[in-house]
């Protein structure tokens, strides 16, 4: 999980809010500047971002 994070927040201005795991997939919980929040998408088995949300 501390990989997905590292991945999703790479580039990324704003912090950390959580994570979970569901299933193949890990959602990384981020907030912007601003308080905007989105869920980040990472694969659980390659570590790659999939998308936002």
């Amino acid at each position: 999980m501390a990989q997905a994070v590292q991945r999703a927040s790479a580039g990324r201005a704003g912090r950390f809010l959580g994570a979970s795991n569901r299933g193949d997939m890990i959602i990384v919980r981020w907030e912007y500047p601003g308080g905007r929040v989105a869920d980040i998408l990472v694969d659980g088995r390659t570590g790659r971002v999939i998308g936002e949300r």
